[in-house]
């Protein structure tokens, strides 16, 4: 099978040339829906312009969006929570977040019931939150419409971001 191949006084063996029919590729694996896809139809069945904001790059909407595609619990999360997360992301970027007074464990994997750093955002038993109160925060910007999904829900939180 091999033969001898001399060169310089060193003698090296040949392969001999393969007749096996050359490697297939493996079929093609379709693309798995990626979670932040599933999240953006969820938001844009309930958005009021039909999700076009959340697929605008650098809208409050598309980076609360993103923020929440990838939280490390977003499976474990209901579609409400899901939603009530992303109203409240939206209101972060809405309003300069990054500058407010206090934005300490905003935007967190942590429960959205604990991101008033330690004041209790009248959430209820079951992670709800009922009031919140961001008025005296430094808010600059608009408040996003998002706001009114938790208006089945919250109370006198409008009063309380100005």
């Amino acid at each position: 099978i091999f033969s001898p191949l001399q060169t310089q006084g060193t003698e090296f063996p040949t392969i001999p040339p393969t007749t096996s029919p050359p490697t297939t590729l493996p079929p093609t694996i379709p693309p798995t829906t990626a979670p932040q896809d599933s999240l953006s139809a969820l938001l844009s069945s309930v958005s009021f312009d039909g999700g076009a904001a959340l697929q605008t790059p650098s809208t409050p909407q598309n980076k609360a969006l993103t923020w929440l595609a990838g939280n490390a619990n977003l499976d474990t999360y209901s579609d409400d929570k899901k939603i009530q997360r992303y109203v409240f992301a939206t209101v972060y970027y809405s309003t300069n977040g990054d500058g407010w007074v206090d934005n300490a464990g905003w935007l967190s994997d942590d429960d959205e019931c604990t991101w008033w750093n330690g004041a209790d955002p009248f959430c209820s038993t079951d992670g709800v939150v009922l009031e919140f109160d961001l008025w005296i925060n430094n808010l600059v910007g608009t408040i996003p419409v998002e706001l009114a999904l938790l208006s089945n829900s919250l109370g006198e939180c409008l009063v309380c971001l100005m």
